[in-house]
């Protein structure tokens, strides 16, 4: 799994320059698509480093799916 993580980043920085360079909206479509992986990011921080968060915040913004278990 980790080992294909520096392939698809750079697989992902590839299809991002092919988008920007040679569609009409390319430039827009990256941005919205790197604002999503930023909100993201901000959404499972406390996951990812250990903060506690209330029960609230991680039934209605991080289970995304009823199997993921969080207590």
């Amino acid at each position: 799994y980790f080992a294909t993580v520096p392939f698809l980043l750079l697989l992902m920085g590839v299809l991002a320059k092919y988008l920007i360079e040679r569609t009409k909206h390319g430039k827009k479509v990256v941005f919205i698509y790197l604002g999503v992986c930023f909100v993201a990011f901000v959404m499972f921080y406390p996951v990812t480093t250990g903060i506690e968060v209330s029960r609230w915040y991680s039934d209605h913004f991080l289970r995304w799916l009823p199997s993921w278990p969080f207590y």
